[in-house]
């Protein structure tokens, strides 16, 4: 073999493993980066009134926030409780863009990009015990995130007033008598509600269009 032969084929090796270790270095730091970077970021065990019943299921809900700078894929990540009693699949191809919240709701809805709905239509999946926890994992079965409750530290909510709709705080929005908008937005009413309100159940009339808790900013 002659000593240019020779040299190229050190060259032609020594660049392969140069391309293989770039791949390496290149793809999964940015694939661990990705994954860290969903994780909860609020949610509510104890919804109000009977979390048993159909009406006041979407009163409990966990919330996941994509902290990362790049929308991410969660198909096939799966969310269950202690015990995993309970476990709810995100469906292929779903995605979470940079910032955004999505909430997943207990009962049943119309989903979207920042809700989700598990589909129940009696019985509580989140229990109000001490020992409860939200666990988030991936497609392979990695824990990626979980949610401690707050119930045994917080003093128990106060009963919604009759003629106020349980899902909105800071504000009374009469349930029975047609849609609410935010004052001032581009809605048509009949009503109209002055922000900023926190949004604490099931968003009925949409007025926390980022899921972020709070209607109306």
């Amino acid at each position: 073999m002659t000593h240019l032969n020779a040299g190229r084929r050190i060259v032609g090796v020594t660049l392969a493993a140069a391309l293989a270790l770039a791949a390496v270095v290149g793809v999964s730091p940015r694939t661990a980066d990705a994954a860290s970077c969903i994780r909860f970021s609020s949610g509510q065990f104890n919804a109000p009134g009977n979390d048993n019943l159909k009406s006041n299921l979407n009163g409990e809900y966990v919330r996941i926030k994509n902290y990362c700078s790049a929308a991410t894929s969660i198909s096939g990540w799966r969310l269950h409780d202690y015990g995993r009693k309970n476990t709810y699949t995100f469906a292929t191809g779903f995605s979470i863009k940079p910032g955004v919240a999505v909430t997943i709701f207990s009962g049943t809805g119309t989903n979207s990009s920042t809700k989700r709905f598990w589909g129940r239509t009696s019985g509580e999946i989140w229990n109000n015990t001490s020992s409860e926890r939200a666990y988030l994992r991936n497609r392979v079965g990695t824990l990626m995130s979980t949610w401690p409750p707050a119930v045994a530290s917080k003093p128990p909510p106060k009963p919604p007033s009759a003629n106020c709709h349980p899902s909105y705080a800071g504000a009374c929005l009469t349930p029975g008598i047609g849609d609410y908008d935010c004052a001032g937005g581009s809605g048509n009413g009949p009503n109209y509600v002055a922000g900023p309100i926190r949004v604490v159940g099931w968003d009925e009339f949409g007025l926390d269009r980022d899921g972020d808790g709070i209607g109306c900013e």
